[in-house]
């Protein structure tokens, strides 16, 4: 019998070093010592396993059978594996019916479990790494290679179909980190990325990008439904929170231009969501040329100030404060002009910028100064 399990076993690690694991791979391995029934059980908390769903999802990962035969089984051997301490993976062998005790190799049989452990261990991993190609794993949404190449699939199935493309980003979604931590940021950013995920159609998408930020790409007679729908998304069992519920809103860029690439789309729905944050005070802002040329001003300003600083380009003027009534000169107001390259820089194209990037009080140091 050792012999034929040895074989087996050689055959077992010859596939999975080169194909692809399957139900049937394990079915030489069991019949050569007379296993009906071989399975996993996962011990995990499911508010611990991020980014897979519901309780249907998890139960999936919580019992993995790696081989059945159909038939009825008299015995059952446990085989208990710990991860950092803790009872995590129990190996279940069920043998025919009619077998005893004396029948089972009891050091054949947890060799086998220890070698399938391993095994299975290394496919695992290898599908996680697969997941997480394509997939944030936090969320269990896509991830922005997985969405591009969704959107290409999309254009070219589609070819009149005209698409929008979407950078949603999470309004205020520093509140949720401040009140409970990481662990209520990361489970509050799940559950939300769960429910905005059935938002887009079967030929649409939904990506997160990182931190607090999504894309979307959406047929253009979807897009008001799904900007209302990001108006205002209910999140419930937030324990933490007052009421375990917490509402979150969205600041949307949206790129409607002829572009045909995505990224290239996806960068202008993003300058669309910065101006709207940043400048407008909007929270839905469509792009247009004139937004790429108020951000590509911006950073000049930005980039210029602290040498404009040094060099002196700041110029106080003073004007006088006086009593309309009396004539009395109550004080005086400082007016600050940048001059550059000989030409004056209104304030307005300066100061409310300065002052969003807290950039402003440098500014004012060197003027009262």
């Amino acid at each position: 019998m050792r012999q034929e399990v040895e074989k087996e076993l050689i055959k077992l690690v010859d596939k999975v070093a080169n194909e692809s694991l399957e139900p049937e791979s394990f079915a030489g391995i069991c019949e050569s010592i007379g296993v009906v029934r071989l399975y996993y059980d996962i011990e995990f908390d499911k508010d611990g396993f991020r980014g897979v769903g519901d309780e249907s999802d998890i139960s999936k990962y919580r019992y993995i059978e790696l081989f059945n035969s159909g038939e009825e089984s008299d015995i059952k051997k446990v085989y208990t594996y710990y991860y950092d301490g803790n009872e995590y993976v129990h190996a279940c062998i069920e043998f025919k019916k009619g077998m005893t005790e004396e029948d089972i190799d009891k050091d054949t049989c947890s060799f086998i479990a220890n070698v399938i452990y391993l095994i299975v261990s290394r496919h695992n991993m290898r599908n996680m790494l697969d997941y997480a190609e394509n997939f944030d794993t936090a969320t269990g949404l896509p991830n922005l290679k997985y969405m591009g190449e969704k959107y290409n699939r999309s254009m070219a199935h589609n070819p009149n179909a005209e698409y929008v493309v979407l950078y949603a980003n999470v309004k205020n979604f520093k509140y949720i980190n401040d009140r409970g931590g990481v662990y209520l940021g990361d489970s509050a950013m799940a559950k939300l990325a769960q429910i905005i995920a059935g938002f887009v159609r079967e030929d649409e998408g939904v990506c997160r990008i990182g931190g607090d930020n999504f894309a979307f790409f959406v047929r253009r007679d979807n897009l008001d439904v799904v900007l209302e729908k990001l108006k205002s998304v209910q999140v419930s069992g937030l324990m933490g929170l007052r009421n375990g519920s917490h509402k979150f809103s969205f600041r949307v860029g949206v790129s409607d231009t002829e572009a045909k690439e995505f990224g290239t789309r996806l960068e202008e729905a993003s300058t669309a969501c910065i101006v709207g944050k940043t400048v407008l005070k909007k929270d839905v802002v469509v792009f247009n040329l004139e937004l790429s040329d108020e951000i590509s001003h911006n950073n000049l300003v930005v980039a210029a100030f602290p040498d404009a600083l040094s060099a002196g380009e700041f110029v106080p003027f003073f004007q006088p404060k006086v009593n309309m009534q009396t004539g009395e000169l109550l004080g005086m107001e400082a007016l600050c002009r940048w001059i550059h390259n000989d030409s004056i820089i209104s304030p307005a194209d300066f100061i409310p910028l300065l002052d969003r990037k807290g950039m402003i009080h440098e500014l004012d140091m060197a003027i009262l100064i």
